[in-house]
């Protein structure tokens, strides 16, 4: 009911009855039937604004994400031909600035709390289409989001390049790549009323809460 009352449809609805109801009392000398619709719309325009100014969050949970880095790998360096560098017979050879195909994996724990007493239900991720990350376990919507029990899904990032040892070594270091700072996870989850809520996470363990379903939802897949 109160999602009813606090839908802008319902408010459009109010807005024309009661200018409609004005006019409606105006021309039948304000008779009960239009003075009836006039308060009844009216207490609904009313009733939709003080819904929209008093907090309307607390049963609302607070999902937030976290990504902790938990360790790297690499790979020995492979040879790719014609750019790799050879000695004087024509053998390929190791040297510290030479150019070798790199595999590198980065893993990571993406934690997803409940940071509030209200279950959270039904939970989602979504991710870009063009994702860079491999999940390695699925999440189950079918569980609550509890305040005490955190969800944690297990993450890889793969680099295959070639590269120097020395840049190998940098990439290696760097824990959060520049195309990982820009991607974008959405939490999609339900309160104790069944209300459809949104949390936006960039993997700099930035939080945002989304009072609407963001636009670019179509452009995302379910994790």
């Amino acid at each position: 009911m109160k999602d009813l009352l606090e839908d802008i449809k319902t408010f459009l609805i109010e807005l024309v009855g009661l200018l409609g109801g004005i006019l409606w009392g105006f021309k039948t000398n304000w008779e009960y039937e239009p003075s009836i619709l006039v308060a009844l719309s009216f207490l609904g325009i009313v009733t939709f604004i003080i819904l929209k100014i008093l907090p309307t969050s607390k049963l609302d949970p607070s999902v937030e994400l976290e990504m902790i880095y938990t360790g790297g790998s690499r790979n020995s360096p492979g040879i790719i031909p014609h750019i790799s560098p050879k000695n004087e017979d024509g053998n390929y050879v190791f040297e510290g600035n030479g150019k070798y195909l790199y595999e590198i994996e980065h893993n990571y724990d993406l934690v997803i709390r409940n940071n509030s007493i209200y279950n959270a239900y039904n939970l989602r991720i979504y991710v870009p289409k063009n994702f860079l990350f491999k999940f390695v376990n699925d999440l189950s919507p079918l569980e609550p989001l509890t305040i005490d029990k955190p969800r944690i899904i297990k993450m890889k990032y793969r680099i295959v390049d070639g590269m120097s040892f020395q840049e190998s070594e940098i990439q290696l270091a760097n824990t959060l790549a520049e195309k990982l700072k820009e991607s974008k996870i959405i939490a999609e989850f339900k309160n104790e009323n069944r209300k459809t809520l949104y949390s936006f996470f960039t993997p700099l363990n930035s939080n945002q809460k989304l009072n609407k379903k963001p636009k670019q939802l179509n452009e995302y897949r379910v994790m």
